[in-house]
């Protein structure tokens, strides 16, 4: 009988908590070794583990690690090449979300909180919301946003196909939408921050 591959532990775990995450992954309990880091380090830490993880478990890791993490931007690449990968499997953090994404109309309305540097250069990150306010409340509480620079926040509307949707989030509240940047062809300013 062949031995399983030893999975390194990844760079981001405490060293405290190294051997922890070694019995994890010798089981290959992935999910475990994610809340092992602080939410800012989890997205990095599934990128150093992606390529372990069986393509049967990937969507719901990922959606583990995007609804309990932030998503910084070093690790847009890496969500993109992921979502890619799964080549259509839904990303949902519950049944009532994967219930939630079937259910969605046709044409559906994303929002985005984000600053006007972002709309300009069209680069746009995989993260939306269904819900306007929460758009609204991203462009201008969210840490990202908290210390502006000049650069005025706004919230983007994007019209989105179903299909097009790869995932949605509701633990947290944000009834967030997972969708890549290629398919967001046309999304416009709906709500400009007053200038200070």
């Amino acid at each position: 009988m062949m031995a399983r591959a030893v999975i390194p532990v990844p760079a981001v775990v405490s060293p405290e908590l190294r051997q922890l995450a070694r019995e994890y992954l010798d089981v290959r309990n992935f999910e475990d070794v994610l809340y092992l880091v602080n939410s800012g380090n989890r997205l990095s830490c599934l990128r150093a583990l992606w390529r372990f993880i069986p393509e049967a478990n990937r969507a719901s890791i990922l959606a583990i690690a995007i609804s309990t993490g932030d998503a910084p931007v070093m690790t847009r690449a890496f969500l993109c090449r992921a979502l890619r990968s799964l080549r259509g499997t839904p990303v949902a953090d519950s049944d009532r979300a994967l219930a939630a994404l079937s259910a969605l109309p046709e044409v559906v309305t994303l929002f985005r909180g984000t600053n006007e540097r972002e709309v300009n250069s069209g680069n746009w990150s995989i993260s939306w919301t269904l819900d306007a306010e929460r758009a609204q409340w991203f462009a201008t509480e969210h840490g990202r946003f908290r210390v502006r620079d000049a650069t005025p926040v706004v919230v983007t509307a994007a019209g989105i196909k179903r299909e097009n949707v790869a995932g949605l989030l509701l633990s947290r509240g944000e009834r967030g939408a997972l969708v890549l940047p290629e398919v967001i062809a046309q999304a416009k300013v709906s709500w400009k921050a007053a200038s200070k």
